[in-house]
């Protein structure tokens, strides 16, 4: 069994949430436009279990959007597929109000929250009658589904209690190599009423490890000159973006992060919702070694190849890039050795290796490294492709 909750609110940001419950434990994925997404610069994705079957994703977009774009949530499981598809276009200040009205609403039942949540996504799809009245000087707002009296869900919900509240987008897991550093990609949300604390010489930042008593579990303060943790916050706090990097990277480091937030006035808060776990890691993943011949790719690869005599062939070597100063490089060798001609982006950590196949590739071994210089040792991870040439 497998069960799909989803919400989404749009106002200087898009976010939107995606709850799942399913037996066995089900895998939660976004797609933008038909394509999957990860964490990016302009894209923040975090994740909570709520329990052995429950999961609960939440996905904050800093970019623009066309009247044509989509996302989808899409569950599974063992026993079959779920998405929820929201098209993606401009909604008026009030709509994207009710939006996030609904997704904070705290109810009793957690299969009443999934109705609600699902019908509110329906909402320009069927008949609803929307009705916004003045009650004790505050703004409430009524939605009700046109449909048989006995299947009609009416909220009524003030809007000065969740407008915008406090919310915030991190990364589940982090990689951290030992010796080196760890950048955590953060931004969060404060409630409205807090907007006046938030400014930028008062605005602090603290991370909470393992737990979230300030005092007994606080690594990182920005307002500390020698926090526990080295580090420091790169983004613009009073703008709402809390990425940091922590620098010398120990065992010390692995565990589970909370942020904080502290400014003027009573904005005190701590995410105690969602973290995001730093795993420290002693040596760099291995790269990726993959064959194209004549531009497409072959699949199925094995580590010994064979190709034509004659073809085009090219070797891509790319890697997951963990966090050093200076970044890392990918070099390529060879057994018994040739000479290589080799184009490299280094931006994207990517080397590629181009030839036409002839008697003197046949059984050489091409190995891509690697190389992380850190301040103690340098740390490398390699890996290799044989290629037979085969005669025409």
């Amino acid at each position: 069994m497998i069960s799909l909750y989803s919400s989404c609110t749009r106002t200087d940001v898009t976010v939107c949430f995606c709850e799942v419950d399913g037996n066995p434990f089900p895998e939660l994925d976004w797609h933008l436009s038909g394509r999957p997404v990860t964490n990016s610069l302009n894209m923040f994705i975090s994740e909570e279990r709520l329990s052995s079957t429950g999961l609960r994703s939440s996905i904050t977009l800093h970019q623009s959007l066309t009247n044509t774009s989509t996302l989808q949530c899409v569950s599974k499981n063992t026993h079959g597929t779920v998405s929820q598809l929201f098209h993606l276009f401009h909604v008026t200040p009030q709509e994207s109000v009710y939006g996030f009205i609904l997704d904070h609403i705290n109810t009793d039942s957690g299969s009443v929250r999934s109705t609600v949540g699902l019908e509110l996504y329906k909402m320009r799809q069927l008949t609803m009658k929307l009705k916004v009245q003045n009650e004790a000087a505050d703004t409430y707002a009524s939605l009700q589904l046109s449909a048989p009296p006995s299947e009609y869900k009416t909220l009524n919900i003030k809007k000065g209690v969740c407008c915008r509240d406090f919310n915030i987008s991190l990364a589940g897991n982090i990689e951290a190599l030992s010796g080196s550093c760890v950048i955590i990609k953060c931004r969060f949300e404060i409630n409205e009423t807090y907007d006046k604390d938030l400014t930028e010489s008062a605005a602090t930042g603290l991370w909470l490890k393992d737990g979230t008593n300030g005092v007994n579990n606080q690594v990182f303060n920005s307002s500390d000159p020698k926090p526990k943790f080295s580090g420091k916050i790169t983004g613009k706090l009073h703008e709402k973006n809390c990425t940091t990097v922590f620098y010398n990277i120990t065992s010390n480091h692995n565990g589970k992060y909370y942020f904080r937030i502290e400014g003027n006035g009573g904005l005190k808060w701590t995410y105690a919702k969602e973290s995001t776990s730093i795993n420290v890691i002693d040596s760099p993943p291995k790269p990726i070694v993959q064959l194209y011949v004549e531009q497409k790719e072959v699949q199925d690869q094995e580590e010994v190849l064979e190709v034509l005599e004659g073809s085009s062939v090219s070797l891509r070597c790319s890697a997951e890039t963990l966090c050093s100063s200076p970044p890392p490089t990918l070099t390529w060798s060879s057994t018994p050795r040739i000479p290589l001609s080799e184009s490299s982006r280094l931006q994207e950590l990517i080397s590629d290796l181009n030839f036409t196949a002839t008697h003197r590739q046949h059984r050489v071994t091409f190995t891509c490294t690697i190389t992380y210089q850190l301040q103690d040792e340098n740390k490398t991870a390699q890996n290799n492709i044989t290629l037979h040439v085969q005669c025409k």
